[in-house]
């Protein structure tokens, strides 16, 4: 359980967060909007602890609770809002009430998404992006997570 909270929390730190101190020039495409997390997906081959984590991800977000939502600006500027480090697992999980923010720039070059943190920090990973479908596999992000997808919708 403790992997999909992290896989998440990774998620948000690595759409914010690495090391580079160049220039990125914004671009605008059709990541513009809002993305809501609404699904993660396992392999056949994923560990008992992500199967369970996506068992409690799923119950969040069928009861309609917003787990995570990446905000695309025009302006090259992306916010994040986030529950996932606040889920206490249990069978019956609660929508957690706390939201972590953070803001970030972005740019889009083919599947490689660029976000630069106000550190100046530079982190760059491979997405998918279908139509209102984005997903980020958790492989990229982390080895240990080879086999899970996280699924965006626009909204």
């Amino acid at each position: 359980m403790k992997k999909i909270v992290y896989l998440f929390s990774i998620i948000m730190i690595a759409i914010s967060c690495s090391s580079d101190g160049g220039e990125v020039e914004k671009k605008t495409s059709n990541l513009e909007g809002v993305w809501e997390l609404t699904g993660v997906e396992v392999s056949d081959t994923a560990e008992g602890e992500l199967r369970a984590a996506k068992l409690i991800a799923d119950i969040l977000i069928n009861s309609g609770c917003n787990l995570f939502t990446f905000t695309f600006n025009s302006d090259g500027t992306l916010e994040t809002e986030s529950r996932l480090p606040h889920i206490v697992p249990s069978l019956n999980p609660d929508c957690p009430s706390d939201v972590d923010v953070e803001s970030v720039t972005w740019i889009l070059e083919g599947d490689q998404l660029t976000t630069t943190d106000s550190n100046d920090d530079v982190n760059v990973i491979t997405v998918q992006l279908e139509g209102n479908m984005l997903t980020v596999n958790g492989g990229d992000i982390e080895d240990t997570f080879a086999g899970t997808e996280a699924v965006f919708t626009k909204k």
